[in-house]
């Protein structure tokens, strides 16, 4: 892992471990494409399903989907949170989001159980 992603990879944890939370999983992965320089990337989730994926150019967050269905308050939610259109219609909540915002993530409870 390079030491841009391991940077990144390790202040989550940390911040995490902080507030208690060590629950987390974290995998290496290489994707190799010909003619492509290969690119590394971090998985860190939880039991949840919550998923982030870390990289050296950037961080996605992907929460798990709590509901089966959305309703419109959980809609009005996605729209005010600033998902675009097409996401909230296909209930998408990958997004980009940094480190710091990623550990505060993961060491929130949810507000829906399941």
């Amino acid at each position: 892992m390079n030491s841009a992603t391991e940077t990144k990879v390790q202040y989550i944890l940390k911040k995490c471990a902080e507030k208690g939370v060590n629950d987390l999983f974290v995998e290496e992965m290489l994707d190799k494409q010909d003619g492509l320089e290969d690119f590394e990337y971090v998985v860190i989730y939880n039991q949840r399903g919550d998923v982030a994926t870390v990289s050296e150019d950037t961080s996605l967050l992907e929460p798990a989907r709590y509901i089966p269905k959305w309703t419109k308050e959980t809609k009005a939610w996605a729209k005010a949170e600033g998902f675009s259109k097409e996401q909230i219609k296909n209930q998408d909540l990958i997004r980009e989001a940094p480190p710091k915002e990623i550990a505060n993530f993961f060491a929130t409870p949810p507000l829906i159980s399941v």
